[in-house]
């Protein structure tokens, strides 16, 4: 089942942390827009309102919440594409010649 030295094995655990950093890479990032965006436009209502943190705080509060359903949709959405490809891929190798002649090994020529 699990076996490490299948051949129909796509996925290399390289590969494998590559993709989890690049995610959490795409987290932090997206963390960080969301929280800056919230962290500048309440700071500018407060500005005009000449009410320090209110907004400032309120917004922040709400980004959070936001930013976490994010973060999970986006893991989710990276974790069934981890999955989805290898069925694919197996599929895609046994209708696809391998040598680029036009038929599959073994196959003869008419």
């Amino acid at each position: 089942m699990n076996n490490p030295n299948d051949p129909q094995r796509t996925e290399s655990p390289m590969r494998n942390a590559r993709r989890m950093g690049f995610v959490t890479l795409k987290a932090g990032c997206l963390t960080l827009l969301l929280a800056g965006t919230a962290l500048a436009v309440g700071f500018l209502l407060d500005v005009r309102q000449g009410i320090f943190p209110r907004w400032t705080l309120i917004l922040l509060a709400a980004s959070l919440p936001l930013t976490m359903g994010a973060v999970y949709l986006m893991v989710r959405r990276t974790l069934k594409r981890s999955h989805k490809p290898e069925a694919d891929r197996i599929i895609d190798a046994e209708a696809k010649p391998v040598d680029g002649s036009g038929t599959r090994p073994g196959e003869l020529e008419e």
